[in-house]
């Protein structure tokens, strides 16, 4: 649907929340499918665009005050990324 993937920068920032939401869910298969998405845009769009996403998500990995679910996500958001 979209040729160029540097057309989803203006709204990058709408986006990465609705990926973090996602990472977030309780079900397995919306984590799972927010970090594929997450992987899919860090590769099409370069990781400088999804930094803040990334940070967040590890502050979520530091936080001991983090759910297993909120931990879960995050991890699964950053081993796609990166894996």
């Amino acid at each position: 649907m979209i040729k160029d993937s540097k057309d989803l920068i203006p709204y990058l920032d709408t986006l990465l929340n609705g990926l973090l939401t996602a990472l977030n869910d309780p079900i397995s298969d919306i984590r799972s499918m927010a970090a594929k998405a997450t992987g899919v845009l860090a590769k099409k769009l370069g990781m400088d665009h999804v930094e803040p996403l990334l940070d967040r998500l590890y502050a979520v990995l530091d936080n001991k005050e983090s759910t297993s679910v909120e931990r879960a996500g995050s991890a699964q958001g950053l081993a796609e990324t990166y894996g």
